[in-house]
């Protein structure tokens, strides 16, 4: 295994928590530098409602299936975190610990990431959506009312618009029709996970990146 380490950027919350862990436990921990995002609070999500970026009903749906999913899954929900991230000028300072990691995957991230720090790092994206067709937040929701069930996870360069950057990796899976909404978004996160690992394998060892 190489001695390349990568920055792994992941929201707070329990079923995001135990699904990077499942990443991690692939690899050896040092090759690791794992960010915890604290970003996405009760103000974040208020303007974003008052922007009209998020409808009340998604938010409700949303808050819902996220606790029917934490009944389900299984696993310890408290990541080993090296830094916490409440705010883009606390990424700048953890990147600025470690001048030699120059990559970073965001997984079910909230932060905006600056363009600084795309500047000096190269950063991805984890997506549960087919790329262009399902961008920004809730894509699989759009996925499922568009009756599209054969999907992609999909690993993309960051980019200073959001889901707009280049895809390098990707891998299919299926949303299921006859599942409820939570179940589905449950499948869409374990697809990405598995996805996030086969990506980071392919980095650590340096064969590259093909999309299948």
């Amino acid at each position: 295994m190489s001695e390349r380490k990568v920055f792994l950027l992941v929201s707070s919350g329990r079923v995001t928590e135990i699904l990077a862990q499942s990443i991690i436990a692939g690899f050896p921990r040092e090759n690791f530098v794992v960010l915890l995002d604290q970003t996405t609070g009760l103000r974040k999500l208020f303007n974003l409602l008052k922007k009209n970026v998020i409808k009340l009903p998604w938010l409700l749906r949303q808050f819902i299936a996220q606790k029917r999913q934490e009944r389900e899954i299984s696993g310890e929900g408290e990541i080993d975190a090296d830094h916490v991230i409440n705010s883009a000028a606390d990424l700048e300072k953890a990147a600025a610990l470690y001048p030699t990691i120059d990559t970073l995957l965001a997984f079910r991230a909230g932060l905006v990431v600056n363009r600084r720090i795309l500047e000096q790092i190269v950063c991805y994206n984890m997506h549960y959506a087919r790329l262009p067709d399902y961008p920004g937040l809730g894509a699989v929701a759009k996925a499922l009312s568009a009756c599209d069930w054969d999907q992609e996870a999909t690993v993309h360069l960051m980019s200073t618009k959001i889901d707009e950057g280049a895809t390098v990796y990707a891998e299919r899976y299926k949303l299921e029709p006859a599942y409820p909404y939570w179940q589905n978004e449950l499948i869409a996160a374990r697809a990405g996970a598995i996805t996030a690992s086969n990506f980071l394998r392919r980095f650590f060892d340096g064969s590259g990146f093909t999309q299948k």
